[in-house]
């Protein structure tokens, strides 16, 4: 009697761990689901117009200068803040835009193809009119493009947050 019941325990926990082993995703199906997830919040994000974008590197051509830089920009809604922004007013002319603006004319733009979503607003800060592009991507670091009414256009990498 002992060795069936040993039996049954031995058999019981060969089809308990063979299950298991089914069940168990590799690292790599886990990393991408989770990527996949953060995405589709990202696009949620951006659809209803309430994200940030915390900037870690200016990488426009133009602009001569070290890649570092630093700043927010919060979208919420129809109101836009500007959180110590580095700025270029003309060439080499550093200035940080700390400013709240209302948001015109928001839309988003959404490839599938691509996996990439688009948002373009505008906004008037210290009597300038600025355009502003976000651009996520499922497979690349997100960007953002401000320019100014006179001309100047700096892109930025950062970090798309999806908490604002």
């Amino acid at each position: 009697m002992k060795k069936y019941i040993l039996l049954l325990c031995v058999a019981i926990f060969l089809v308990n761990s063979s299950i298991a082993q089914e069940k168990k995703k590799s690292k790599k199906e886990i990393k991408l689901e989770k990527k996949k997830s953060k995405f589709e919040a990202s696009k949620k994000a951006m659809e209803i117009g309430q994200f940030g974008f915390a900037i870690r590197k200016i990488v426009s051509s133009n602009i001569k200068v070290s890649d570092f830089a630093a700043g927010i920009l919060y979208v919420r809604g129809n109101e836009g803040e500007l959180d110590e922004i580095v700025w270029y007013k003309a060439i080499g002319e550093r200035i940080r835009l700390f400013k709240d603006f209302d948001i015109k004319n928001y839309n988003v733009i959404a490839s599938d193809k691509e996996q990439t979503m688009t948002a373009t607003y505008q906004g008037l800060v210290n009597n300038v009119r600025y355009s502003f592009t976000t651009v996520i991507s499922y497979d690349k670091k997100p960007k953002l493009k401000i320019k100014s009414e006179d001309g100047i256009e700096i892109w930025y990498t950062g970090v798309f947050d999806t908490r604002n």
